[in-house]
């Protein structure tokens, strides 16, 4: 299991350092990122250099199931509670008391009836079973994670002492050739073979957007060495060529779907989200960062994070 980032660009070299730092303390945190930028990575790279590194650990989707399975899984269930309930069962925050669950799409968990009392576990440990009366306690570290910021509701971003945004791949993009030679190795260790990619075709890598982030790379290397260098160095440069600046092509395709308006909330929505962040929940500070009024910056980030 990978635990390192592999890069020395500014970004993960300060990732790496800010983990090691919230991983000598027990809070619980919120990773944010693009899908395949490595969420579990940082996950467990926050588990092995903290003071659970050899407590139970379990990584839980709960986009993957529903509503009634996730509570179900989650809180378990008293004896009766519902139809075949024959016993009582341990949910996961029993099972891994004392340890750390990593729950990915917790965006999702919270849309969900029952995402309250997930929000309450966040926050104090206190839960109860389906179909109890008593309320447990979990010394369980939560570490939470979504690639969609529209999934984040202020609810559940001011529970977490700690939000740490992971960056994307074109956000680090000369990172790519060490990435490469670390795919490379696994996959000649994997093998047996004396696999690897001349420097032009790393170069495309370097110069190309990489939408599926490092998920993505690691694909792209196992293919491309299956398949041979001119065929996919043709592949990687037509596709570079298309998506050259990913940020604006998923804007402008954005736009052209659902329209402009939409894109421009999706982008005032991100900046809000990102003063706050950096302004550690304060609005006057937010606002002071993207150097607007007080008043202004309210109206704007109640629009669009305010409870309800």
């Amino acid at each position: 299991m990978t635990v390192e980032f592999i890069g020395g660009s500014d970004k993960i070299v300060s990732l790496r350092e800010k983990l090691t730092r919230i991983a000598e303390w027990n809070d619980n945190i919120l990773l944010i990122g693009e899908s395949g930028v490595g969420k579990e990575v940082a996950a467990n790279y926050i588990l092995q250099n903290g003071e659970r590194k050899d407590s139970p650990y379990l990584p839980f989707n709960c986009g993957a199931v529903s509503r009634a399975l996730l509570e179900d899984t989650l809180f378990g269930h008293e004896k009766g509670a519902f139809t075949g309930a024959y016993d009582k069962k341990e949910g996961l925050l029993e099972v891994v008391n004392g340890g750390t669950l990593f729950l990915d799409e917790i965006g999702e968990m919270i849309k969900k009836e029952g995402g309250a009392d997930l929000l309450r576990v966040i926050e104090y440990g206190d839960f109860m079973r389906v179909g109890g009366n008593k309320l447990l306690h979990s010394d369980v570290r939560i570490i939470a994670a979504d690639s969609n910021l529209e999934d984040i509701s202020s609810e559940l971003f001011y529970r977490f002492p700690d939000v740490v945004v992971v960056p994307s791949l074109r956000d680090r993009a000369e990172d790519i050739p060490l990435l490469t030679d670390y795919f490379l190795k696994e996959l000649n260790k994997k093998t047996g073979r004396d696999l690897s990619i001349p420097n032009k075709i790393i170069d495309e890598f370097v110069k190309y957007s990489w939408p599926g982030n490092v998920r993505q790379l690691k694909n792209t290397v196992n293919r491309f060495c299956k398949h041979g260098e001119i065929e996919y160095h043709e592949r990687v440069h037509n596709k570079g060529r298309v998506e050259a600046d990913a940020s604006n092509d998923i804007l402008y395709a954005k736009a052209k779907e659902k329209g402009i308006d939409f894109v421009m909330e999706d982008v005032e929505k991100s900046l809000i989200f990102e003063a706050m962040r950096e302004g550690k929940g304060k609005r006057i500070s937010a606002a002071n960062l993207l150097k607007t009024s007080y008043r202004s910056f309210r109206y704007t980030h109640d629009k669009y994070f305010s409870d309800k």
